[in-house]
């Protein structure tokens, strides 16, 4: 499994965390943080979204919703609901570049505000375009792919 399938496999939450619009939290839609197996000055303890793991986690956003240009609703491969995230020409290389600059380490995916995923990247993820898909609904997908539209181009 790539990391790119890994990482944003299971990168949208209920169609209910979604709906509270809450645009003052970075990590409102989407946002990438930095996360450490220790405790580490800032970091707080946060419980991944349906498991029991818990993990340290950098208050920082390293990256969020501006390195997405837009996003489609899809079928992906299976016939399942999928959703096509675009990244901007420098949200792609900013992708591109954290990725290289952070192999082995493990990051924090958020999305609707809840600690999603926490993937290790295991190779530089260098492809403009990711498909998500697997953990939600067409009508999450619809409301998700809604959201990044309204929040990146300013129109839904």
């Amino acid at each position: 499994m790539t990391l790119v399938s890994f990482l944003l496999q299971a990168i949208l939450v209920s169609a209910a965390a979604m709906a509270s619009g809450d645009t003052t939290d970075p990590c409102a839609i989407f946002c990438i943080r930095m996360t450490s197996y220790d405790q580490q000055s800032g970091y707080t303890i946060e419980k991944i979204h349906g498991s029991l793991e818990t993990l340290w986690v950098s208050p920082d956003v390293e990256m969020g919703i501006e390195i997405v240009d837009h996003a489609e609703f899809v079928l992906g491969p299976t016939g399942s609901p999928a959703v096509l995230l675009f990244f901007t020409d420098s949200g792609e290389r900013t992708f591109r570049e954290f990725s290289a600059a952070n192999l082995k380490e493990r990051i924090a995916i958020y999305v609707g505000g809840d600690l999603l995923m926490a993937p290790l990247i295991r190779a530089p993820v260098e492809d403009e375009k990711v498909l998500i898909s697997g953990v939600f609904t067409e009508e999450e997908g619809k409301h998700f792919v809604h959201r990044v539209n309204e929040e990146s181009t300013g129109s839904p």
